[in-house]
């Protein structure tokens, strides 16, 4: 086990040297024919090589101080393959974990050029995540955590690959941080931007391996959403958005999904039986609250316009002055007075 633990190290010390010296003697050349960038990635070959082992090499060594320079060393790739947001995140990210590391001087001296620079227009994100940082508690798993919580909060496009990829690094290298449903929650927010069949997928996973999460209110919401406006999967998301109101009744996230439910009933699958069964539901749920003057007004014209039962629209305008006085009862009055 010594000799093991003895080679390892000196293979470390070996790979860091080969990553620097490659990241200092390479260069990207910029292709400058129109047709051949539209088909080829923006990265060098070997800026993608370089990454790759460098990702492995850190989630493999976590632990080691030495690592910090990895973080380093993939920033300055990132940043010359003009990937910003990336280049940033890695200096934030050797910030968080290699806090006492003489690269984290060089990281702030590098995160303040990019600010001045070009992501002038993100200054105030990145100082707020680097204000953050002294703030993260606990062992190295536990700030990561912590800082990766950060990004719930933004909805800033730019960052959310990077996030992605940070975050399914530490799912894979976590040893002590129980709540990891926390981080694939922020793995499917950040991927909301950036591509809704991969958000879809980790919502999925959410809702799955962890069936008691915290989150799991919002992923059913998020993933509802997604399959109604992102993809048209109507069916399938009146069923995401069945399950948490059935779920999570009481929420006002089981609101919002009743009134949207209702809706594309109404809209997009043409199913006014069930558009009326869920406006019936929110009338006998919410009482005097506003959402009920939208599902009367709602039922009055699908029974007037759809299903042909102007009887039933009368009935359903002459409801909304028993609970609704003023403006709003006047103009349902009126609305009956013509149908009758």
């Amino acid at each position: 086990a010594e000799i093991l633990r003895q080679i390892n190290q000196d293979l470390i010390v070996h790979k860091i040297n080969v990553f620097r010296s490659t990241v200092r003697t390479t260069t990207t050349v910029k292709n400058t024919n129109f047709f051949s960038r539209l088909v080829s990635s923006p990265a060098n070959l070997i800026d993608a090589e370089l990454l790759a082992d460098m990702n492995q090499f850190t989630q493999r060594n976590l632990a080691r101080p030495e690592t910090a320079e990895v973080f380093h060393l993939k920033a300055l790739v990132h940043q010359r393959d003009e990937k910003y947001y990336a280049a940033a995140l890695d200096w934030l990210m050797l910030q968080v974990i290699y806090p006492d590391s003489a690269f984290a001087i060089e990281a702030a001296k590098q995160l303040k050029e990019l600010s001045n620079d070009t992501l002038k227009k993100q200054a105030g994100v990145i100082a707020n995540l680097a204000q953050a940082i002294p703030t993260l508690k606990g062992d190295r798993d536990q700030r990561i955590a912590q800082f990766l919580l950060q990004f719930n909060k933004l909805g800033e496009e730019g960052f959310a690959s990077a996030v992605i990829s940070e975050g399914e690094a530490f799912l894979f290298s976590n040893e002590t941080y129980l709540s990891e449903d926390l981080i694939e929650h922020v793995i499917a927010r950040q991927a909301m931007l950036v591509d809704n069949q991969i958000a879809i997928y980790h919502f999925n996973k959410l809702l799955t391996f962890y069936p008691t999460s915290t989150t799991r209110t919002d992923s059913l919401w998020s993933l509802a959403n997604l399959q109604r406006k992102g993809m048209k999967q109507f069916d399938q998301a009146a069923k995401t958005y069945s399950k948490l109101i059935t779920e999570f009744p009481d929420t006002t996230e089981s609101k919002w999904a009743l009134e949207v439910l209702a809706k594309m009933y109404e809209d997009d699958l043409k199913d006014y039986s069930n558009a009326l069964k869920t406006h019936a539901a929110i009338v006998a749920k919410y009482n005097e609250e506003p959402i009920v003057l939208r599902s009367l007004n709602a039922m009055a014209l699908l029974y007037q316009n759809k299903t042909n039962e102007p009887a039933k629209a009368i009935e359903r305008y002459l409801k909304i002055p028993d609970t609704f006085k003023g403006g709003e009862a006047h103009q349902e009055l009126i609305k009956a007075e013509k149908v009758a």
